[in-house]
């Protein structure tokens, strides 16, 4: 059985150096965070599963991963 390596940053963020060299991603997906809010930043809703992902709580959780990280910076 595999071991976790990963960080978990909040309810649905998580940064696993095997999964997309370590960049924030959401739970279970290789979505990196920095993609769904460059998506949001050009105003795009996007269709189907990317309308559903970027939708509620794991769109304010980007949003407010992102807020954190600019504070730390």
């Amino acid at each position: 059985m595999k071991t976790r390596k990963g960080k978990e940053l909040g309810q649905y963020i998580v940064m696993d150096p095997d999964i997309c060299h370590g960049q924030p991603t959401f739970k279970g997906t290789r979505i990196m965070v920095k993609s769904v809010l460059e998506m949001l930043v050009k105003g795009g809703t996007g269709s189907g599963s990317r309308r559903r992902m970027m939708a509620g709580s794991i769109a304010l959780q980007s949003l407010r991963f992102s807020h954190l990280q600019a504070r730390l910076s």
